[in-house]
């Protein structure tokens, strides 16, 4: 359940701190 929610949420993360 985590592993699921933590790999989208680890690409968003990546995307928004490299937009930033």
């Amino acid at each position: 359940m985590l592993g699921a929610w933590n790999k989208p949420n680890e690409i968003s993360n990546l995307h928004a701190r490299r937009r930033r």
